[in-house]
């Protein structure tokens, strides 16, 4: 094992205690096959550490004195401070979204077989980046819709496992 780390959330706040004191603490294996702590990064560093197996900077993260400490890492990818909840609260917030967007091409297409097209289209390539372009193609010209948004008529068949192209035109 190159590296272990010691998630310690601390304790609870109790009577006049402050309570918490949460720390990370993370071991690296060295040649000589002994473990050395690994120094602590930012503001605080006993609750920030670099992995080198996971690339990436962990932390604990408390913004009130009385929440317990969020365990979170940073993704490079998306230049931002991930955790479980936040996960979470973007995805759903995608899925409102992309809900919302579903409702709106309804409206404006009168092929009763769109949506389940474009959905069905989404849950196999993901949901392109730039749905605000895509309704303003489909208002100027909902005839085009598919091409708009990258439908074809192999990818409706499956044609995802060809390795062809299939995202939205825009």
């Amino acid at each position: 094992m190159k590296e272990y780390l010691i998630v310690d959330p601390g304790e609870p706040p109790e009577g006049k205690s402050r309570g918490y004191l949460a720390q990370l603490v993370l071991y690296r294996l060295q040649p000589d096959s002994n473990y050395v702590r690994v120094e602590g990064e930012g503001d605080d560093p006993n609750m920030e550490v670099r992995s080198a197996v996971i690339g990436s900077v962990v932390r604990l993260k408390q913004d009130h004195p009385d929440d317990g400490p969020v365990f979170q890492w940073f993704d490079s990818n998306m230049g931002i401070w991930r955790d479980a909840l936040g996960d979470k609260l973007r995805k759903s917030e995608e899925h409102g979204r992309t809900q919302t967007i579903l409702t709106v091409v309804d409206h404006i297409l009168s092929d009763e077989g769109a949506i389940d097209a474009i959905a069905r289209h989404w849950h196999n390539f993901g949901v392109p980046g730039n749905t605000d372009d895509l309704l303003t193609a489909v208002l100027d010209n909902p005839a085009e819709w598919r091409g708009i948004f990258g439908i074809t008529t192999e990818s409706e068949e499956g044609g995802e496992l060809n390795g062809e192209d299939h995202r939205s035109a825009l």
